[in-house]
């Protein structure tokens, strides 16, 4: 599997919250589905105090259509992410995408989306993809503004169903320009598991929004409890 970019340079990390009006590109060859039912909100306009531009989620990779496309490990969803060292404990729910194959978010800036045609936890491979909303106007600043202090190294734990808690080390805070953030690796469904945080980050311009994405990526520890 191919490893994200490196560090672009010494800038904020911000998950996937209040990111700017143009989308990651999706694959060019990747079809689309039917858009997930999630009861929870696709978060438009999620400016913060300064923030004028409506957000927009990231453009995912898709399976198929048929069933068997969309076949689930039988894993337990996660349900809670925690991060320590920087404070965070945010509850976790499932997300799919809206009509323009963009990932759709929790409304609060409270709340994580897990893209749930992804990876699960438990899952032997693939990604567990998780995104947070940085600020809102009704908000402010979320839990996740604070993930420009996560360091390699750091202990994540996600929470599934059944209590089960799944221990991550981070690997790697990448800072990479929208347009060159390698999306089928972001959402690699293959490979070795791992989890990935993401988020907008970078400057920010009133006309475009945030310049850059955040992606904090995590392998599992040894231990599952």
């Amino acid at each position: 599997m191919s490893r994200l970019p490196p560090i672009v340079s010494a800038a904020t990390l911000l998950l996937l919250a209040a990111c700017s009006s143009a989308s990651l590109p999706a694959p060019s060859s990747a079809p689309v589905p039917t858009p997930t039912s999630s009861p929870t909100k696709v978060l438009r306009s999620v400016p913060g105090p300064l923030l004028v531009k409506p957000a927009a989620p990231p453009a995912v990779p898709l399976a198929g259509t048929s069933p068997r496309d969309h076949q689930r490990s039988g894993g337990p969803a996660p349900v809670r992410l925690e991060v320590g060292s920087i404070d965070i404990s945010m509850p976790v729910v499932p997300v799919g995408v809206d009509e323009r194959a963009d990932m759709a978010l929790p409304e609060s800036v409270g709340d994580v989306g897990w893209y749930e045609f992804g990876a699960r936890p438990t899952d032997s491979a693939g990604t567990t993809v998780l995104a947070a909303h940085v600020d809102s106007r009704r908000d402010g600043l979320g839990p996740f503004a604070r993930l420009r202090d996560v360091r390699k190294g750091a202990s994540i734990t996600v929470i599934t169903n059944g209590d089960r808690r799944v221990h991550y080390r981070v690997d790697s805070v990448d800072r990479i320009a929208k347009k060159t953030v390698p999306i089928s690796d972001v959402f690699e469904r293959d490979g070795d598991p791992r989890l990935v945080l993401i988020t907008c980050g970078g400057a920010y311009d009133r006309g475009t929004g945030y310049r850059d994405n955040v992606v904090v990526t995590a392998f599992p520890q040894s231990g599952r409890s």
